[in-house]
């Protein structure tokens, strides 16, 4: 068994009969293909690989958490480490990555056994291209790996996951909305190259005092620069004869870049993908962090729980409360104000227990998250009369 038969265990008639399905058309009649545009290699900009990297880091800590008494093994290995390949953080963080950078991203199940009855794990895939076939009346996901590994599977058992959700009612769109900045990037800093390599050549204009034949001129010219411009002359003095005459040397300007052209593409580029300057510089405070994590994490962290809790419960299993869900410590980047406001006051309430106030101030998890709450909160009454429990009013009077 080979590396790919190991972690995915496809079964034979999926490569075999998939590969006799035909091409399906969507509504829009575009064709349900995926690729990545090399012309549009987002990922290959500092600025948005920053971007990128901030969005898909914050993701990361995310945890994901199982309810019900379903798939409590599977809860247990997405919380550590979903593929053999990955780590928890690993896995959520190239999700995150591959969903900005393509705007689509699949999550396959792995399975225990070759019947693919049992779902033991998941992995993130990027195909080099994909498309969805037909095939006895079902859909199948065809994808193929950068190596040629092909695969199929049934498209009802994928997790997908996509935004920019136009062109393709199965894929989403491109980011090809970013190749007018990505061009205006290039061209910045192929202008920075081009002034360095300028500003570092020492040029000079010189005028001979007879006329020369254009092939003698040639000859001149590289006479001249070698014997005073070459590094053989390390006098740092220039003589020349009578046979040239104005000699002068050509100042270099260094381009400089435009502060409004720079802001135009930053800001571009932050709107684009809902950071700014200061996530991604870690100079955020909560109120930053909040906005961004409401804008940007949070959404993230739906798609992927809807996703993945259609791929491993049935309805019935959801309907009997079985669920995913990703959870974060929002207090991380709170200021200590106004940690004290909430954890002291979900704690007096019974909703914090004593680790959940642990970890939100950063303090080592012992185990125990028993949950207290004051007793001297009384229950009203329909008739507004106020109820005590019997032995407080015991021990009051």
């Amino acid at each position: 068994m080979g590396f790919f038969d190991f972690l995915f265990k496809p079964k034979e008639k999926d490569l075999q009969a998939v590969s006799m399905g035909q091409l399906l058309k969507m509504l829009n009649f575009e064709s349900p293909y995926f690729f990545n545009r090399k012309h549009s290699s987002v990922y290959e900009s500092d600025l948005i690989r920053s971007a990128i990297h901030a969005k898909a880091k914050h993701t990361a800590k995310l945890k994901p958490l199982i309810i019900g008494d379903i798939n409590k093994e599977l809860g247990l290995i997405l919380s550590t480490k979903p593929n053999p390949f990955q780590s928890t953080y690993d896995f959520l963080y190239r999700l995150r990555t591959l969903y900005e950078t393509d705007t689509c991203v699949f999550i396959l199940p792995l399975y225990r056994d070759v019947e693919q009855t049992v779902i033991n794990g998941l992995y993130p895939l990027k195909a080099s291209m994909s498309e969805i076939v037909e095939y006895e009346g079902a859909l199948y996901l065809r994808y193929t790996f950068a190596n040629g590994q092909k695969a199929a599977i049934e498209y009802d058992r994928v997790g997908v996951i996509m935004k920019m959700n136009y062109a393709s009612e199965l894929f989403g769109d491109t980011n090809q909305a970013l190749d007018s900045t990505l061009n205006l990037i290039d061209m910045q800093n192929q202008a920075i190259n081009q002034s360095i390599k300028s500003s570092a050549a020492i040029r000079f204009i010189a005028a001979l005092s007879q006329p020369l034949h254009e092939d003698d001129l040639k000859k001149e010219r590289e006479n001249f620069s070698m014997k005073n411009l070459s590094a053989e002359n390390d006098t740092g003095v220039m003589i020349i004869d009578g046979k040239y005459k104005d000699v002068k040397q050509l100042e270099s300007k260094q381009f400089v870049i435009e502060t409004a052209q720079m802001e135009y593409i930053k800001n571009s580029i932050f709107s684009y993908f809902g950071v700014n300057q200061k996530i991604l510089q870690n100079d955020f405070d909560e109120n930053v962090w909040n906005s961004f994590y409401e804008g940007e994490i949070e959404t993230f962290a739906i798609q992927c729980s809807l996703a993945i809790n259609n791929m491993i419960f049935t309805l019935s299993d959801i309907k009997k409360g079985s669920n995913l869900y990703f959870q974060s410590n929002r207090l991380q980047y709170a200021s200590n104000k106004t940690k004290y406001e909430v954890t002291s006051g979900l704690f007096d309430r019974g909703i914090y227990g004593v680790d959940d106030v642990a970890e939100a101030w950063g303090l080592p998890i012992t185990g125990n998250n028993k949950k207290y709450i004051r007793k001297e909160y009384a229950e009203i009454g329909e008739d507004g009369a106020i109820k005590y429990d019997r032995k407080e009013s015991e021990v009051t009077k």
